[in-house]
C-alpha cells in the first residue's frame, strides 16, 4: 500500500512524505525531492535521496507529483532497476493535472516502464482546495499494450481502478519493442557524456 504523501514535520523542517507499506507490516517512506514553487508556501524543504524499492517480484519508485515533471527522476529510478513509478499527486487546477498526467505518460514513453498515477481528489473544504485529477496506468504507447498507452484511468469523480500488468511483456518490449528507448539511450551514452549536459 502506497498511502499517498502527507507533511511530516522532523526538528523544525517539513517534508512531502511518500509512506509504502508491505505485506509484512513493515514500514518504508520517501521524501520528496523536488518541491513545487506553489508548495514552498507550506515551508515544505526538499530530501536529498532517490530509491527503489523492491516488494516481492516488483521493483518501483515513486515520483511525488512535481516529481514526474523532472525527467532525471525517472530515468534515475529506471537505471535502478525500477518496472513501475507510482507517482501519488495533488494538484486542484485542470492544468496542474494535464502537467502531470502528460509528463507521466512521457515518463512510461521514454524509460520502458508502467506509471500509476494517483491524484488526491476530495470535494471537502479545508485549509488547501480540493484536488482535482482522475487515475490512470500507462504504460509505453506501443505494443502489445494499447496505441495511447492507457491501460485503464477513472472515468468517474470518485472511483477505484485496478489492471493486471507485465513484466515480461515490459522486459520483451524494452529489447524488440517499436521504439527501444531505454537500450537506445544506453548505446548513445558516449554520446552524451560528449556533450556534457550539465545543470
Amino acid at each position: 500500500i502506497i498511502a499517498g504523501t502527507t507533511l511530516e514535520a522532523e526538528g523544525n523542517q517539513i517534508f512531502n512524505t511518500a509512506y509504502i507499506f508491505d505485506a509484512s507490516g513493515e514500514v518504508l517512506s520517501r521524501r520528496k525531492t523536488h518541491i513545487f514553487p506553489a508548495e514552498a508556501q507550506w515551508h515544505t524543504v526538499e530530501g536529498d535521496a532517490l530509491q527503489v524499492f523492491s516488494i516481492g517480484p516488483i521493483t518501483f519508485g515513486i515520483a511525488i507529483c512535481y516529481e514526474i515533471e523532472i525527467p532525471e527522476v525517472a530515468t534515475i529510478y529506471q537505471q535502478q532497476g525500477a518496472d513501475i513509478i507510482f507517482c501519488p499527486s495533488y494538484t486542484f487546477t485542470e492544468h496542474g493535472f494535464w502537467r502531470v498526467r502528460h509528463c507521466a505518460q512521457a515518463r512510461a514513453i521514454e524509460n520502458q516502464v508502467y506509471v500509476v498515477h494517483c491524484p488526491t481528489k476530495s470535494e471537502a473544504m479545508g485549509i488547501i482546495n480540493p484536488g482535482f485529477g482522475q487515475a490512470s496506468i500507462l504504460s509505453p504507447c506501443d505494443l502489445p499494450w494499447t496505441a495511447n498507452g492507457v491501460l485503464t484511468e477513472a472515468k468517474e469523480e470518485q472511483m477505484v481502478i485496478t489492471t493486471k500488468v507485465s513484466l515480461s511483456k515490459l522486459y520483451e518490449n524494452r529489447q524488440t519493442g517499436a521504439a527501444t528507448t531505454v537500450k537506445d539511450r544506453e548505446r548513445r551514452k558516449s554520446l552524451y557524456r560528449k556533450q556534457s549536459l550539465t545543470f
